[in-house]
């Protein structure tokens, strides 16, 4: 059914789907993206494809294989207890193909799209008032686009759904090399040639992590 399939994809994707709320009303819609561990807004078109998109790429497979499986057990145990079970096995599997030949229909496809949009919207425990790249505890991080470069630390970690980022610096950090280092070299210089009174310049890089992060401390 309609219920049974959304069932099955609420399970695998619930965690990676937050609904945006404002003063207890209905915003936006974000979905995680596995591959650039950002949150990325959805319209309320693209998040049915979204939906269409799972359902048909990897709902549909998962379903299939597991079908497969059980036909192959179902069989082992019929042959184990003996006996003419050829009208049993092929009850079975004319089921089993009617099933699967229903998932694949597109009527059926957006039946179960349109239980699972439903659903969403109206699940609490899927609304979330948050404020996507403004999280206290995400200022002295900056955004790579292989993860986020900790500013206290100076080491890079993994970019998490918790910090309810949206978007990311095109490419990634890089540990400091021979390049980079005479890169930093000659804009250390040039700042030295602009600025050479050092309290100067120590106080204008001061400012410049104050804007960075907006922490004072």
């Amino acid at each position: 059914t309609d219920e049974d399939v959304g069932r099955a994809f609420l399970l695998q994707f619930k965690d990676d789907i937050i609904v945006q709320t404002s003063n207890n009303r209905i915003g936006n819609i974000f979905t995680w993206d596995k591959y650039t561990n950002c949150w990325i807004q959805q319209s309320e078109k693209n998040f049915k494809s979204y939906i269409v998109g799972k359902l048909v790429n990897i709902i549909k497979p998962q379903y299939e294989r597991a079908c497969k499986v059980y036909l192959r057990n179902k069989e082992l145990d019929f042959r184990e207890k003996g006996g003419d079970n050829d009208d049993a096995m092929f009850e079975i599997e004319t089921v089993i193909k009617t099933s699967i030949n229903k998932l694949g229909k597109m009527t059926n496809i957006n039946n179960a799209m349109w239980w699972i949009y439903h659903s969403v919207m109206s699940d609490t425990d899927m609304q979330r008032e948050v404020a996507f790249n403004l999280q206290p505890n995400t200022k002295h991080l900056f955004q790579f686009n292989n993860g986020a470069f900790n500013l206290k630390t100076g080491k890079i970690e993994e970019r998490t759904k918790e910090m309810y980022i949206t978007d990311s610096l095109s490419y990634n950090f890089r540990e400091i090399d021979a390049g980079i280092q005479e890169g930093m070299d000659k804009l250390e210089e040039m700042s030295k040639q602009t600025m050479p009174d050092d309290i100067q310049r120590e106080d204008f890089n001061k400012w410049r992590g104050y804007n960075l992060t907006g922490e004072t401390k």
